[in-house]
């Protein structure tokens, strides 16, 4: 039986498209990169009082949720979700962590009514609730395994055969963040050393930034369509040929540097903040 590590990087190859996102070998040897030897960063920042276990769930519920941070406006550009003081992925991270100490899945559902695709995010969120012992126990399993050093993809594919409307995905983005995720917040409270093999977690603006260091290559036909705000069709040759490029770049570059899959997507997510606004490809999808 394959492991799921091993099929998503065959589904990245196959679905490479080097005429619509090519790689270039030469910006990856090039690379200036800090130290990653640490590996997974620190997840426990979102709530410094809660336990290894209540953050568990935070992360798992909100990984759930962990898609389309912009919506598009009426003119054609994107506007990112604002909660409080935050926007994007922190605004609706604090949406869940401050539902959790007011009124939990019904205050959830409320603040999700004003979000992009609704429905979908209600259907995400009836499904995980439809019996609150399921994420505990999805979630115990993933801190079991990392308290023992070690998490995998195949936690990720756990997750999406227990729950299917909200993770499911080729490239399980979402479950592999949730894992991701989880093993931060043991590895940091704990003090446990927790290695994985977990692949990049192919979104929108993870590919964003590899572009900008050079290390993406989109084709005159792409860059047109996402400079003017096309929207890209969800399986389309496109949208696959970027989530596949962006898998196959992150493993080249670990290869190169010697860092976890894990650790250099969550770099580069954060670098977005480095970059500007450089225009990010929009895909209608619950997927990332």
């Amino acid at each position: 039986m394959m492991k799921c590590r091993e099929s998503i990087i065959i589904r990245a190859q196959k679905d490479f498209n080097p005429n619509i996102v090519s790689l270039n070998t030469d910006a990856i040897a090039t690379l200036t990169l800090p130290d990653l030897s640490h590996g997974f960063d620190d997840f426990s920042y979102i709530a410094p009082d809660w336990s290894v276990e209540e953050l568990a769930t935070l992360w798992l519920v909100f990984s759930a949720q962990a898609f389309q941070f912009k919506h598009k406006e009426k003119h054609g550009g994107l506007s990112k979700i604002h909660y409080l003081d935050s926007t994007g992925s922190n605004a609706v991270l604090k949406m869940i962590r401050d539902s959790h100490s007011e009124g939990g899945f019904q205050q959830m559902r409320a603040l999700f009514r004003t979000l992009p695709l609704h429905k979908e995010r209600e259907s995400i969120l009836n499904e995980m609730y439809s019996d609150e012992s399921r994420i505990q126990l999805a979630s115990q399993g993933i801190i079991s395994s990392a308290r023992k050093g070690w998490v995998s993809c195949d936690h990720a594919k756990q997750l999406a055969d227990m729950f299917p409307k909200s993770f499911s995905d080729p490239y399980l983005k979402k479950a592999q963040l949730a894992v991701s995720a989880i093993a931060g917040c043991v590895q940091h409270r704990e003090g446990v050393i927790v290695k994985d093999n977990l692949t990049a977690f192919a979104d929108y603006e993870v590919p964003r930034v590899l572009r900008h260091f050079g290390v993406l290559t989109y084709s005159p036909a792409l860059l047109a369509k996402i400079e003017s705000g096309v929207q890209l069709e969800k399986g389309s040759v496109e949208e696959r040929a970027l989530r596949g490029a962006t898998i196959l770049a992150i493993e080249m570059i670990a290869a190169q540097f010697g860092y976890s899959a894990s650790a250099l997507d969550n770099y580069f997510w954060g670098a977005q903040k480095e970059i500007g606004e450089t225009p990010v490809h929009f895909t209608d999808t619950t997927c990332y």
